[in-house]
């Protein structure tokens, strides 16, 4: 999955693609982007270029345009045969240390400081709540899987410029489904619908009606990544992709073997690493949906893919509202 971003977007995110691309040039020997492009044999649709022997940047060519693709931080840059000299421009004033390149940090620093400076708190005009959750058992059969822990953000409350992740232990896990059920907004998660709402409401001991109330309100960024492109992609992959985010501990199930030693040993750093993991899973889940409302656009497998908040609604609520389920052909803005 690639961050289709503009010419525009690269010039004010702090990014290594112009770097990359200068390498490339160089090391092929070639002085122009135009002298490079035109070596290209007309039958040769993608060229893979690597560095020590991993895919290191891709260019494809197509009718009117070309694909930049930069592996190491996963950006593609599409842009038209007409704009090259732009880009030829922008890639020599980089190389001398001029132009106008107002960088403003990396992805996810950028997304973060619009969050906190008031920006991107809503969807559709209605604030989110973006939470995780933590547990013990055999995870196919939810209704006997212990909650530990889990942690949560609520986008309609301030804390004086910053994010502020919130703790829920056990003891405080039904005051905080109680919560979800009032909440006048969207409930956030990757694959809650299908795991994480599921479990909090089996183990407060509440039944179907609460589940649908607190389903029918809730985004579920797997679902809408794959309803999207038709891929099953993990969190750990799309978040690494899009905000350079990547999870803590190899997996849940290592977060369950540091549990279970800390009931034993009663080692509190244990535990504590559990808790990074939740909440970084928490920071991850923000951090795409913050990217997917401030860009609203991605690549895979060479298609591109746009969307409108509304497409988001639609389509990360479908299995939870049987009224709102599409065929496969989304009807999206996307570019196929």
């Amino acid at each position: 999955m690639y961050k289709n971003l503009s010419l525009d977007e690269l010039q004010k995110i702090d990014t290594k693609f112009f770097s990359y691309l200068s390498q490339l040039l160089k090391t092929q020997r070639y002085t122009t982007i135009k002298d490079f492009l035109g070596s290209f044999k007309s039958y040769e649709k993608e060229y893979i270029f690597f560095k020590d022997s991993n895919p290191f940047f891709r260019v494809e060519k197509s009718d009117g345009y070309f694909i930049f693709r930069s592996d190491a931080e996963w950006i593609q840059l599409k842009i038209e045969e007409t704009n090259l000299t732009r880009l030829h421009q922008l890639l020599r004033a980089y190389e001398n240390g001029k132009g106008d390149f107002s960088i403003n940090g990396n992805v996810i620093s950028i997304l973060e400081n619009k969050f906190k400076k008031w920006d991107l708190r809503e969807v559709a005009w209605k604030p989110f709540i973006v939470y995780d959750i933590e547990t013990l058992g055999n995870p196919s059969d939810l209704s006997s899987l212990q909650f530990e822990m889990g942690y949560f953000i609520d986008s309609s409350e301030w804390y004086d410029g910053t994010i502020k992740y919130r703790f829920v232990g056990a003891d405080r896990l039904k005051k905080f489904v109680d919560f979800l059920l009032e909440y006048n907004g969207w409930i956030v998660g990757f694959n809650n619908i299908s795991f994480d709402n599921r479990v909090i409401n089996y183990v407060v001991g509440y039944g179907q009606e609460q589940l649908d109330i607190i389903n029918k309100k809730s985004l579920d960024l797997f679902l809408f990544v794959w309803k999207l492109t038709w891929r099953r992609l993990g969190l750990d992959k799309i978040a690494s992709a899009l905000v350079g985010i990547k999870k803590t501990l190899s997996s849940g199930l290592e977060g369950e073997k540091l549990i279970l030693q800390y009931k034993k040993t009663g080692d509190e750093k244990l535990l504590q690493k559990v808790k990074n993991y939740c909440k970084n899973d928490v920071k991850m889940t923000l951090g795409i949906l913050l990217y997917l409302l401030e860009f609203g656009k991605i690549s895979l497998d060479g298609k591109d893919y746009n969307f409108s908040e509304e497409d988001i609604i639609r389509v990360a609520t479908e299995e939870a509202n049987p009224s709102n389920k599409s065929t496969k052909e989304l009807k999206l803005n996307t570019l196929f």
